[in-house]
């Protein structure tokens, strides 16, 4: 009889487990989308992508969030390029 409760406290531990990833993972979903839509309202310069594009031949969508990333700064957006 003992290994069936065993069995039963093994499973709803596997689900309590479960249940607790997917959590820990909406979370992080949700803290990555709002990090997007706050990088998203960073106010980027045209020239400053195609100046990153040109120098440092990555795509445009990559460049453009690199400036995102580094609040519009072509600058700093280029020396995170070769700072790696």
């Amino acid at each position: 009889g003992g290994d069936d409760d065993g069995g039963v406290d093994s499973d709803a531990a596997k689900k309590r487990a479960l249940e607790m990833a997917n959590d820990d993972l909406k979370k992080e979903k949700e803290a990555e989308a709002a990090r997007l839509k706050e990088l998203m309202a960073v106010k980027i310069s045209q020239e400053d992508v195609a100046t990153i594009v040109s120098e440092i031949e990555v795509e445009k969508k990559a460049a453009e969030m690199r400036l995102r990333e580094h609040g519009g700064d072509v600058v700093a957006a280029l020396k995170s390029y070769v700072k790696g």
